[in-house]
């Protein structure tokens, strides 16, 4: 189950049981790096972004989408194991598709073949990252016709 996560504590004691090898989980505030394994930026992501759990027995998983005005929108993922990331994906591609979305993640990151399953494609390379992009699809609104009776 995916759900939206309201206390800064999930987050935190998330990240103080699965370390985040690659680096990737962070906000960047005036140009510098700040980790969210810290409540007050816990705390921060939660009340600006939108974090989401992935729950089966506890928390296995976090996503956080950076949507800032006038910026990209940017998807951030940490998880305890792959088979997670597939499902995470596939909800963010469904409930997430009216704008694109960027994503920065290690060259040797292992989740690099699940973004690529997922349609996101490598538009750049940034030295030790890559920058991948899942494009807007095209959301039709139903008319009464479509609703039937």
């Amino acid at each position: 189950m995916i759900q939206r996560i309201n206390n800064p504590l999930d987050i935190v004691f998330f990240l103080q049981e699965n370390k985040d090898k690659f680096n990737d989980f962070y906000l960047t505030q005036e140009k510098s790096r700040r980790f969210l394994n810290e409540k007050s930026v816990a705390l921060k992501a939660i009340k600006k972004y939108q974090v989401f759990g992935s729950f089966s027995s506890e928390l296995d998983g976090l996503f956080i989408i950076i949507d800032e005005k006038g910026f990209r929108r940017y998807l951030k993922i940490l998880v305890k194991n792959n088979k997670i990331v597939d499902d995470l994906l596939k909800f963010i591609n469904w409930n997430f598709a009216e704008k694109d979305l960027y994503i920065k993640i290690k060259k040797d990151s292992n989740m690099l073949d699940m973004l690529k399953k997922n349609y996101y494609q490598i538009i750049g390379d940034r030295g030790r990252e890559f920058l991948l992009v899942h494009n807007k699809r095209d959301i039709r609104k139903l008319i009464p016709k479509d609703l039937g009776d």
